[in-house]
């Protein structure tokens, strides 16, 4: 089951043209980790999927309901954390939970337990009757996430949700997100490559308004990335003129008195392992070791991306 589809969507503004026939799905239990440099299209898009912006053309459909044409029913099932929280910083986390779940709908009988919930789970246990000001930004940013979560969405979307914490509170939201997933599929939006390996199960790359990218971090390392090996020969002369030859990307290191170490990496598809084992077999070089290297995501999005930020 689809819990969002959006099929060819496009948005300008004005002369920009900030989404290009945009198309991707999200499934039931997913984490998509939503990537891409300034200025790439992501908050447009998701605003387009809470039914915040109207698409130019294309549609984006929410669990069965087409946000532009009925945009209360789908956001009925959405928590959104935009990248800069709305708070009220003179209310307290209590009063201003209490106003949230009043706009959000929530049956008077229900909205005690419904608080009390997100306060458990984002571990506002001792802040509860705190003034936002006096809360630090990890526990601010934790309010934002509870009223994101207090009706218990069966989408949540989060616009950068670490942005300017530290690395202590970046692990705790992380870990938070793991387990709000348990209950919500999540669209996480960030610049930090190394949350998104942690936590999402599939990457979504967009750049100048169009996809460049989708599938699991697995399926991007091998089919965007490049192919990377590492090989240990034995040679009583210098092998540099025989492996340049070659014509691949290879760094290439002396190793002790006849065993040099090669690093090779290549944007060529085909199996470049068999490939490397018949040059050194052409070449009469002696392999003594032939191993892959995954490669990251970083390396995949600075392809993709072109080294933009």
């Amino acid at each position: 089951m689809k819990h969002v589809e959006v099929v060819n969507v496009s948005k300008s503004y004005g002369k920009i043209r900030a989404l290009k026939d945009v198309s991707f799905s999200v499934a039931k239990g997913e984490i998509l980790g939503l990537l891409g440099p300034n200025g790439a299209g992501k908050t447009t898009l998701m605003k387009v999927i809470c039914g915040f912006l109207s698409p130019d053309s294309g549609e984006a459909v929410v669990f069965g309901s087409n946000m532009e044409i009925d945009p209360q029913a789908g956001q009925a099932k959405i928590g959104y954390l935009p990248e800069h929280v709305p708070l009220y910083l003179d209310m307290t986390v209590e009063n201003y939970l209490s106003s949230v779940v009043e706009l959000r709908g929530i049956a008077r009988k229900e909205r005690g337990n419904a608080i009390e919930r997100a306060i458990r789970d984002t571990g506002l246990e001792g802040h509860f009757r705190k003034r936002i000001r006096h809360l630090s930004k990890g526990f601010r940013q934790r309010v934002g996430i509870a009223q994101a979560i207090v009706h218990r969405p069966e989408l949540l979307i989060l616009d950068e949700p670490t942005t300017g914490l530290d690395p202590n509170q970046i692990v705790e939201i992380r870990e938070l997100i793991k387990l709000l997933a348990k209950e919500s599929t999540v669209i996480l939006s960030t610049h930090i490559l190394s949350e998104v390996e942690a936590t999402c199960q599939k990457v979504l790359i967009i750049d100048e308004g169009q996809v460049k990218a989708d599938g699991t971090i697995e399926e991007l390392t091998h089919t965007v990335g490049d192919q990377k090996y590492s090989l240990e020969i034995r040679s009583p002369t210098d092998p540099t003129p025989i492996i340049e030859g070659w014509q691949l990307n290879a760094k290439i290191e002396a190793f002790g008195a006849d065993i040099y170490k090669i690093e090779i990496s290549s944007h060529e598809g085909g199996h470049l392992g068999e490939k490397i084992y018949e040059l050194c077999r052409a070449s009469e070089l002696s392999l003594r070791q032939l191993t892959t290297k995954e490669d990251s995501l970083e390396s995949v999005f600075q392809t993709i991306a072109g080294g933009r930020s």
